[in-house]
């Protein structure tokens, strides 16, 4: 008569039931892995291309476009435009496998690239986990407040200018505007003449700019002037510059919408200075190496040597100046309203 065995039945009930939980689990991840991925939007010889490969694929292309753009959904793409898509993430598994199965990852310097990046990631993916928290949509309204009453009581201008290259120019330009038989209208004049291209395309509109946010030289000149009275070539370090205002009123906040992602943006820097300031702030710094001593620069035996090579003189450009540059930077986003209006 066969005995029973504990012990052989004991084993082979842990065996079946750890089988089972591998199986279970392994179909779980498997669940959990493809509804991370979102749904499956084509094969590629076999191999599944998911939702979410697209979606990534997208948000790159759509990146650093300079303003928010809404990445299109898939389904509204167009057939071509997919298609590409799908063949360039497939492209990128191939190569990785391909990059996974050689000796590359052996290299030294990829190892190091690697590990460069995965340092970047990790950094930024913490700075975004705590901008998530503290960048709310009650304190992006806050701030928006806050500007706003700081505006109240305070004026604004409607300015237009031209900026020329040397005060000869301007004061040429000046007398054919200002001229009793006009030869040339202001707004023409700056398309002509200006060397501010961006506010010349608007003959010379600079929008509405607070007093308080204009270079000094610019701000003196308003203050003395009526209203569409044009200035006398005023100098500062953009160039020489005719000025002239065609409304004041009181300062005026943009929508809120209009601002909404610039204010974000905003505190967002400000909060990513904060943690940086932070990790540094007491940070010791202990230089273990020798560094060279500066060396002082030779003598010249000479006033022939040590005269320098005769330079033909260069006619530098002004830098452009527009709204933005004749205005403080704090916090411009809901201060100056460019116009499109004729003059």
């Amino acid at each position: 008569m066969r005995r029973y065995s504990r012990n052989k039945n004991s084993v082979r009930i842990f065996s079946a039931i750890t089988l089972i939980a591998a199986v279970v689990l392994g179909a779980s991840y498997y669940l959990n892995n493809k509804k991370e991925k979102g749904m499956v939007v084509a094969k590629v010889n076999g191999q599944e291309i998911y939702q979410s490969e697209i979606e990534q694929k997208l948000r790159n292309i759509f990146e650093g476009q300079g303003e928010e753009v809404a990445v299109p959904a898939i389904e509204n793409l167009p057939k071509e435009v997919l298609d590409i898509l799908i063949k360039e993430t497939y492209l990128d598994k191939e190569l990785s496998k391909l990059a996974k199965r050689s000796n590359v990852m052996k290299d030294k310097k990829v190892k190091e690239r690697v590990a460069a990046a995965e340092s970047k990631i990790l950094r930024q993916s913490y700075i975004d986990s705590v901008l998530e928290k503290e960048v709310t949509e009650q304190k992006v309204s806050a701030k928006y407040a806050e500007i706003s009453s700081n505006l109240a009581g305070k004026k604004e201008y409607s300015i237009f200018h031209i900026v020329a290259k040397s005060k000869e120019e301007a004061e040429k330009i000046y007398k054919e505007i200002t001229a009793k038989k006009k030869s040339i209208r202001f707004s023409d004049a700056a398309k002509k003449y200006s060397i501010d291209q961006e506010s010349a395309e608007r003959g010379g509109d600079l929008g509405f700019v607070l007093e308080e946010n204009m270079i000094k030289e610019i701000a003196d000149a308003i203050a003395n002037l009526k209203q569409d009275e044009i200035s006398a070539p005023i100098q500062t370090k953009f160039g020489w510059h005719l000025v002239k205002f065609s409304e004041v009123r009181e300062a005026q906040p943009l929508p809120f919408d209009s601002v909404k992602q610039n204010l974000r943006e905003q505190l967002e820097q400000d909060k990513t200075n904060e943690i940086e300031a932070k990790i540094v702030k007491d940070a010791k710094v202990k230089i273990v190496i020798k560094l060279k001593e500066a060396v002082e620069p030779k003598k010249a035996e000479t006033a022939a040597e040590a005269a320098p090579a005769a330079i033909e003189p260069v006619e530098i450009e002004p830098a452009a100046i527009d709204a933005e540059s004749i205005a403080a930077e704090e916090p411009k986003e809901i201060k100056n309203d460019k116009k499109n209006k004729k003059q």
